[in-house]
């Protein structure tokens, strides 16, 4: 959805919706309550097409005066017993980071303004992906008291695709082409 909402998609009849929805994929579309789904995983039916994305990958703003924060690279195990700082609508993220890290602790935070201004004004290690650098409201006013450390489990790197009907294909190639390329750009 990041990528989406930085696309210049004015000539484009969009309509999106950023419900989290977790499962009846297939029904959703072949029943065509959905267009197109945004998933973390391709699905498998004789009538949809999964068109693979990108890969969005995890990675947490440490302290720099943390002793994790001198390492280029952590794993969930590392980051036990710690609090982070959680922006409340991350998606997917949300389910991996709690499996990964049970012991941790989450302030989730609803509020975009609010979740900026705690970050800004304390030292809680937050989350962002390679992603969060197109969301121009995301890197408004971020201090440079944090290290950014990539996060190596396989879970921290998941790969996207955009799943539809195939009878809609030509009508979606083109934003599906948009996403790709905005994506690429990143990487």
């Amino acid at each position: 959805m990041i990528i989406l909402n930085s696309l210049k998609l004015n000539s484009i009849n969009l309509k999106k919706q950023h419900d989290l929805i977790t499962d009846n994929f297939i029904n959703l579309l072949l029943n065509n309550q959905y267009t197109c789904l945004l998933l973390n995983q391709p699905l498998k039916h004789e009538k949809i097409t999964s068109t693979y994305l990108g890969t969005e990958n995890l990675s947490v703003h440490l302290n720099e005066f943390t002793d994790l924060a001198s390492k280029n690279e952590v794993n969930f195990s590392q980051l036990q017993n710690m609090t982070f700082l959680v922006f409340y609508d991350i998606g997917v993220w949300r389910n991996i980071i709690q499996k990964e890290i049970p012991n941790a602790k989450f302030l989730y935070q609803k509020d975009a303004g609010n979740f900026k201004e705690i970050r800004n004004n304390s030292i809680f290690p937050y989350f962002a992906t390679n992603l969060s650098l197109v969301d121009t409201s995301w890197r408004q006013q971020v201090f440079n008291d944090r290290k950014e450390v990539k996060i190596v489990d396989p879970t921290a790197h998941q790969q996207f695709y955009a799943c539809f009907l195939k009878k809609n294909r030509n009508r979606l190639l083109p934003l599906i082409n948009q996403i790709q390329d905005k994506w690429e750009e990143i990487d």
